[in-house]
């Protein structure tokens, strides 16, 4: 029995490579565990966070009902229940799949609710009366603190900010994401009737639709309430830790698929033990670059969800204030009272219909540009002719505001092959601009560079107002209106200069500004070379 008498000799050196290889099991378990354990905790953050983005998405989904001045009329004034179930109930079951929604009064009492689009009975508003109370008080303690409103108002525009107060919470109803928003006029067209004015209030069931959207958007798989037991986790919704929920989903345990891969490894030899080690840290940093993306994807949620609400801000006010006129003056012309203005009121429709159709017609090219599918139409034309067209297009604003409009040219103009449409668009915004910024008995210019081995140069210089150093990297931007206070409150919806970079992009070219305040501006165009018909010119530009 040579194996027998060899064991005693060497049964210390095998129980310490036991012990080592014990322990160093041990060791990858434990750590594999707590691996795991940080990925479930980090995920718990993720929902949580998740949660918070959409008590923001409710609040602003509900500004733009809550914060108008029908609102106001239909809510405060008078109380119309057919506006509401249009506008608040029905509306944020069908656009939203939100219930329940409210109206309390200015005494805080129920006056509206919908469910299901039905009225269910009063009785019910108590279930959820207890949670919503604190959101309600807060609401109140901000309208007591922003006062009446006094014209003048603060701007022509929006008059009031959002006064909202949203969260997660537990009701006898179940648990729901809540939010309270005062009705409060945009234009001052309808104001309160008392001190107190109505709140609406807006509920998002937290279910099986809520967690699925949660879950695509976090990167957590099959999301969802389960029953208390075996693989569930409690998490909190709530910074309060106030409101729980049994939650299960498929988890990512990064620490058992290391255990799982290394274990063959060791069972195969020491010698693999170096191999296993540089597939831990590879583990390791595939773990952490994943945790990076993750909370990198919610980073881009939350900024995308602010940038939709700029958007949204900006677009509501833009195509209501045209709309506004064109159903408060059409209404007008039904009555006989108003006869003697119609021509004017027909005038207004006709203004306002013109400028809704062209801030949609820059909606649609800058939609356009920024897919890419904006497509040239390339045609061979003369400038000369397309610049007489943009200034005789201009000539009687310009004379309006006494602003002398000339071209001048270093060298003769050029036949180009382009887009006529886009280069007399990009000429029009820059007039456009020039002109509303540009005071009485100054000068617009615009300007022709003569051809070159690098391109063509052209654009627009006028001795307006100026733009701001710190203004100037955001007004190529979209609803760029970013100089100061006087071009904030000038109309137009800031899509202009987008428009023109984009078209100007879109040739192969470029755009270039220089500014400063007081000091005017010049934009210029560059155009490649081959947009330049070669040995056509035309004569020097008067």
């Amino acid at each position: 029995m040579p194996l027998l008498r060899v064991l005693p000799r060497h049964l210390d050196a095998i129980a310490i490579v036991a012990i080592a290889i014990f322990l160093f099991v041990g060791s990858l378990v434990g750590l594999a565990r707590a691996v795991d354990r940080l990925a479930r905790a980090r995920q718990e953050v993720l929902i949580r966070n998740a949660l918070k983005v959409s008590v923001g998405e409710v609040a602003t989904r509900v500004i733009g009902i809550a914060d108008w001045d029908d609102a106001v009329r239909n809510l405060d004034n008078r109380f119309d229940p057919v506006w509401a179930d249009q506008n608040v109930g029905k509306y944020f079951e069908a656009t939203y799949g939100m219930a329940p929604s409210f109206v309390l009064d200015g005494d805080d009492r129920p006056v509206y609710r919908m469910k299901d689009r039905r009225h269910p009975e009063w009785s019910n508003y108590p279930l959820l009366a207890g949670s919503a109370a604190p959101l309600v008080v807060k609401v109140r303690t901000r309208e007591r603190a922003r006062g009446p409103f006094r014209a003048p108002f603060r701007t022509a525009g929006d008059i009031s900010v959002p006064i909202q107060e949203g969260g997660v919470f537990r009701t006898r109803a179940g648990d729901f994401v809540m939010v309270a928003t005062l009705v409060q006029s945009d234009f001052g067209k309808a104001l309160p009737k008392g001190p107190r004015a109505p709140i609406l209030l807006v509920c998002e069931k937290i279910d099986g639709r809520l967690l699925n959207a949660i879950g695509r958007r976090v990167g957590i798989g099959d999301l969802r309430i389960a029953k208390a037991g075996r693989g569930v986790t409690t998490v909190a919704l709530d910074s309060a830790g106030s409101v729980t929920l049994p939650l299960t989903w498929t988890p990512f345990q990064p620490g058992r698929d290391v255990v799982a891969v290394a274990m063959l490894p060791i069972l195969g030899g020491i010698l693999l033990l170096l191999a296993l080690y540089f597939r831990g840290r590879a583990t390791a940093a595939k773990l952490n670059k994943i945790i990076g993306e993750l909370a990198g994807a919610r980073d881009a949620a939350v900024n995308a969800n602010r940038v939709k609400n700029e958007f949204l801000a900006n677009m509501s006010h833009e195509l209501r204030t045209p709309l506004n006129a064109i159903l408060g003056f059409s209404e007008m012309l039904a009555f006989d009272a108003f006869a003697f203005h119609r021509a004017e009121y027909a005038r207004i429709i006709h203004r306002s219909g013109t400028q809704l159709l062209s801030l949609v017609n820059d909606l649609l090219d800058l939609s356009r540009i920024e897919a890419g599918k904006f497509a040239l139409h390339a045609e061979t034309f003369e400038l000369d002719v397309l610049i007489d067209e943009c200034m005789m297009a201009f000539a009687s604003r310009c004379a309006t505001k006494s602003i002398r409009l000339e071209r001048v040219a270093d060298g003769p103009v050029p036949l180009l092959h382009a887009d006529r449409r886009a280069l007399q668009q990009i000429l029009l915004n820059l007039l456009s601009n020039a002109t509303k910024f540009t005071p009485a008995g100054k000068q617009i210019r615009i300007f022709v560079h003569a051809p070159t081995a690098e391109g063509f140069d052209f654009g627009v210089v006028d001795e307006g107002t100026g733009i701001p150093a710190e203004d100037q990297a955001s007004v190529f931007e979209r609803f760029g209106k970013g100089r100061h206070d006087l071009v904030r409150n000038a109309e137009g919806a800031g899509l202009g200069l987008s428009i023109v970079k984009g078209l100007a992009e879109a040739h192969g070219g470029s755009v270039s500004l220089v500014s400063g305040l007081g000091a005017g501006t010049r934009v210029t165009i560059h155009l490649p070379p081959s947009c330049v018909v070669p040995q056509q010119t035309l004569g020097v530009a008067a």
